[in-house]
């Protein structure tokens, strides 16, 4: 495994390499962004993105390009996660929407999970 670190010392991606047929200079997709997936490339590889402190968006694809994921997280001004909108893609199921609400004291309050119609969350 492979893990990359931003200026600030977060961590901005996890890759398991594999075999690829990449024929680029710089054949790290999470370094790269014009480095495309292909059916040969890493086995897994996870992204994450910051908006300040906090993470914005988590990416994660898998040798296949199958079932990938993108999570995406709204905060509130505590910092705490208020919301994520999980978007399954290429040959996923589609969006699932996860909201929290807190107690004063900053403990959970409530979860809840919206799935597309037909889909358990």
């Amino acid at each position: 495994m492979d893990y990359g670190y931003d200026a600030a010392a977060r961590l901005i991606y996890i890759n398991q390499p594999g075999t690829s047929d990449c024929n680029g200079p710089n054949c790290d997709p999470s370094v790269d962004p014009n480095v495309s997936y292909s059916p040969n490339g890493d086995l897994y590889q996870q992204t994450m993105t910051y908006n300040g402190l906090d993470i914005e968006e988590i990416e994660m694809l898998n040798d296949c390009n199958l079932n990938n994921i993108r999570n995406r997280y709204a905060y509130d001004k505590l910092h705490r996660v208020t919301s994520q909108t999980n978007l399954a893609f290429a040959g996923g199921s589609g969006v699932v929407n996860t909201s929290y609400s807190y107690f004063l004291n900053g403990d959970i309050e409530t979860v809840t999970r919206h799935a597309p119609q037909g889909k358990n969350p």
